[in-house]
């Protein structure tokens, strides 16, 4: 027994054999080693030097390499069939571990998404801090007391091995061998990047020497000293107990380390069930509480000698099971392995590689909490029907060390095939158990919105980084979801990263968030004009074809617009659609910014009168005119739109509040969307085309008509050119099947936000074919929630096949800042002139919501509204509380 004979005199020696709870032998005896120091840990690590060259490391008695894999989620027969094929290709006596890691070590996350926030308010500054810090409350404990809801990374990794000292070309060889399968693994979709020394040392001291450090340890390796001494501290301990390890105990970053090896699979499994073992997706208490390791190691032999061992054992097993007499009765297993057998022998027929297999648990429990986790594990591992996880007595450690790299071909691998823990199966089940699976990580690109899956995952959502399709979200959620939230969530990360927002707001609903922000909030009187001519014109720097596509957008727009003026619910005829079209280039190219629809309807008045036109046509115009003549100088909206058009748009964040408009009707209201629509779009044409800007519209974008489909995919078509991106809001997905420019809302948004819904809603969109529900996916759709002010659910469905539940999980401070009480909006004004009032020189709205924040926590403590009140003034202003 190799592995044992290197850190101890001899196996046979050195234990006494009993018998554990499976009925083999195991080895145990009082004293064994029982400690081990920073260079004790060391010792177990076969870890030695790395070649630069190749990217493999050089260990004790073996070399390799290792990759990290991006987890999937979920799979499918031709992903596993790929993944067949590719562990198929990796020779032959190769040792591997396929290794799955959920971590709660994911502070450098949270670092990524606040540095990518690069506005300088100081309420986004301060919403950014105590964002990272609430959440951040979650990687060594829950973000709620009293609830599973941790912070949880999961990551993927796969270590290649053979053992002995490699020549120049076995190096050669094995570098070949890595690419050729690197590629199979990309093309099973599954991304993959050769580790480095730093990275592999990195990954091993998390492993063995954890500490409760948030970061993932970053080691920065030197070329003098091995390896192995490098992944540990001095101080680190390990002891051994009978049942169990202790990391660090006595100390903060004590850990009480659970090892498992699995008691039962079911006889069928395939890839994506593994899903099921990463804890429940619908019930907070079956998930874990500690990280996890789960290690599948293998053993690749010579193939020739298999096939004649599996031909051989396949006919005296088959022979065993058909013995009826007494002594067979003895060995009742005998028909399973018969079975076996000839299960690997049709597969090597098949071209499959026949491997050895071994399956442990490793579980990192915070000191004090061991039993608790273990139960938890076995209980997550049991749900997934057909599982079962044995505990490791006596063992621990031997067991601890299979998701160490390299440890499997240092000859613990074979200790445990001759201690009978090893299984024989082919490359296809290997495909099938080696659990690939993680919660979605969101996309790879540039951070924007971060959401929290419900398994603990961080989420990157940026819809920006969608370079097959565009950026428009629409976000449905019935009243008491969240949508609100979510929606000023979005326009804080925009605003965030440097962005703009422009929101079309019917009923003051955005005044506050635009006060909020610093934005500049646009009402109606009598001074406002839209005009959508003032600004019009190509880029300076434009070319010739850039200025045709230009004039061509801005025509086909005005040419909506003034439609719209003409024809409230009906749609325009192509007659005068055509007299629309020829009338309105021809003003515009005539008197470009000095455009306005006085000058159009002048125009169509003059065609009206012209000499031998059909009467017919003469007619057409001239009703067409009239019907326009209300939005001219000549009618009673024309005082918005005559004169050069005065809005501010040079605010980040710009809301137009249009109720007013109402006054004159669901035609003007539809008139002026459009217009301020154009404007938007406009701006984005001008604005320098990488930072995000949305188009902001909730509720409101329903008052578009059944015509105006083509508005919606020309503005659609727009903003994506532009870095924009149109983003919707409503209480049900059925709004947007309403009439054919609803369903053009619908159709060009790439992303879709769905919060909590009626049972009305879900079943339109099942109906929409917009998206494409399976059973489990209505369940889940079925199950998106709100949790009172700690999180709201939404359901993603994005490019690519996205589909999955994040959580917007808000701080106090953004409780806050958020709130759409009326009591809550007064108490921050009257906060805000209290501290304004002081003269401190600080931002006195951000003072007030920190007041607002620690008011509530004193009062949830317990302190009364009149204390709470004096402890938060106290705090906020820096004075030692009495």
């Amino acid at each position: 027994m190799r592995w044992f004979d290197s850190i101890t005199e001899s196996i046979g020696n050195f234990f006494t054999f009993g018998d554990d709870e499976m009925g083999r032998a195991t080895p145990y005896h009082p004293s064994t080693k029982s400690f081990y120091d920073g260079a004790g840990i060391a010792s177990l690590i076969s870890l030695r030097s790395f070649d630069s060259e190749t990217m493999m490391a050089i260990n004790s008695n073996s070399y390799g390499y290792v990759l990290e894999l991006a987890p999937l989620n979920g799979a499918d027969e031709e992903t596993v069939r790929q993944l067949a094929q590719a562990y198929s290709s990796m020779g032959e006596n190769v040792y591997g571990q396929i290794i799955l890691e959920i971590s709660d070590k994911c502070r450098d996350q949270l670092d990524r998404w606040a540095n990518s926030r690069t506005d300088p308010n100081p309420l986004i500054q301060k919403m950014t801090t105590e964002r990272v810090k609430h959440l951040a409350s979650g990687i060594n404990g829950s973000i709620f007391p009293g609830r599973t809801m941790r912070l949880m990374h999961h990551r993927a990794f796969f270590v290649w091995a053979k053992a002995g000292k490699p020549k120049s070309t076995d190096l050669e060889q094995a570098v070949n061998m890595r690419e050729s399968f690197q590629a199979s693994l990309e093309q099973a979709g599954i991304a993959n990047r050769v580790l480095g020394k730093d990275s592999i040392v990195s990954l091993t001291s998390d492993w063995i020497s954890r500490t409760r450090d948030p970061y993932p340890a970053q080691i920065t390796t030197d070329d003098v000293t091995p390896l192995n001494e490098q992944a540990t501290e001095p101080d680190s301990k390990l002891r051994v107990k009978m049942s169990n390890l202790v990391l660090n105990e006595g100390t903060e970053d004590a850990f009480d380390v659970r090892v498992f090896t699995v008691k039962k699979r079911p006889r069928l499994w395939a890839q994506w069930q593994n899903q099921d073992l990463l804890g429940s997706v619908f019930q907070d208490a079956m998930r874990y509480t500690g990280s996890v390791l789960m290690v599948t190691s293998f053993y690749i032999p010579k193939q020739d000698r298999m096939i004649e061992k599996a031909t051989t054992e396949a006919l005296k097993t088959t022979k065993k099971a058909q013995d009826t007499s007494i002594l067979a009765a003895l060995n009742p297993n005998v028909r399973q392995q018969a079975q076996e057998w000839l299960f690997v022998k049709k597969h090597m027929d098949d071209g499959e590689k026949a491997i050895k297999l071994h399956q442990s648990v490793i579980m990192f429990a915070p000191d004090g909490e061991g039993n608790r986790c273990e139960e938890q594990a076995k209980a997550i591992f049991e749900s997934a029907k057909g599982w079962r996880l044995k505990k490791i007595r006596f063992l621990s450690l031997a067991y601890f060390m299979t998701c160490i790299p390299f440890s499997a071909a240092e000859g613990l691998f074979d200790d445990l095939d001759d201690l009978g823990m090893t299984r024989h199966m082919m490359s296809w089940n290997l495909a099938n158990l080696a659990n690939l699976q993680g919660e979605w990580r969101g996309q790879n690109c540039e951070p924007l919105m971060l959401l929290l899956g419900r398994r603990g995952q961080l989420m990157n959502i940026n819809p920006f980084k969608n370079p097959d399709g565009n950026f428009n979200m629409s976000v449905v959620g019935k009243s008491g979801s969240g949508k609100s939230v979510t929606m000023n969530y979005i326009t804080e990360c925009v605003l965030a990263a440097g962005g703009r927002d422009f929101t079309i707001d019917i009923g003051g609903s955005y005044k506050y968030s635009c006060e909020l922000f610093s934005g500049t909030y646009i009402d109606l009187d009598d001074n406002l004009s839209l005009n959508p001519f003032s600004n019009i014109g190509p880029a300076k720097n434009a070319s010739p074809q850039e200025q045709n596509e230009y004039w061509q957008e801005v025509n086909s727009l005005i040419t909506s617009i003034v439609a719209s003026m003409a024809r409230q619910r009906q749609d325009i005829t192509d007659t005068e659609e055509s007299i629309l079209s020829d009338v309105i280039p021809f003003v515009i190219n005539k008197h470009k910014q000095a455009t306005t629809f006085t000058l159009i309807y002048e125009e169509m008045m003059l065609r009206s009168e012209e000499v031998g036109i059909p009467e017919t046509t003469r007619a057409i115009i001239y009703e067409l005119a009239l019907t326009i003549k209300p939005f001219t100088k000549l009618g009673p909206w024309g005082q918005f739109f005559e004169r050069p058009c005065n809005i501010n748009f040079d605010s980040r964040y710009v809301v137009l509040e249009t109720e007013k408009f109402a006054q004159g009707g669901a035609r003007m209201l539809q008139v002026v969307m459009k217009i301020l629509m154009f404007h938007v779009t406009e701006k984005m044409y001008l604005g320098d085309r990488k930072s995000p800007v949305i188009l902001k519209i909730d509720e409101g974008w329903k008052l578009l008509e059944g015509r105006d489909s083509k508005f919606v995919e020309d503005v659609s078509r727009r903003a994506r050119k532009y870095v924009g991106a149109l983003v919707t809001g409503t209480q049900g997905v059925d709004d947007y099947f309403r009439n054919p420019a609803a369903a053009a809302v619908f159709a060009n948004s790439d992303w879709l936000f769905m919060m909590s819904q009626k049972k009305e809603s879900i079943a339109a969109l099942s109906k929409s074919e917009r998206v494409v529900l399976d059973d489990y996916q209505m369940r889940l759709l079925k199950s998106v929630r709100r949790d009172d002010e700690r999180y709201s659910e939404v359901m993603i469905f994005g490019p690519g096949n996205i589909n999955s539940i994040g959580r917007v999980t808000l701080d106090r401070f953004s409780i806050a800042s958020y709130s759409t009480k009326g009591e809550d909006y007064t108490r921050v004004g009257e906060l805000k002139e209290f501290y304004g009032s002081m003269g401190l020189g600080s931002n006195d709205l951000v003072m007030a919501l920190e007041h607002m924040k620690l008011e509530y926590l004193y009062k949830a403590a317990g302190h009364t509204p009149h204390d709470a009140n004096k402890m938060a003034r106290d705090q906020v202003l820096g004075v030692k509380a009495a």
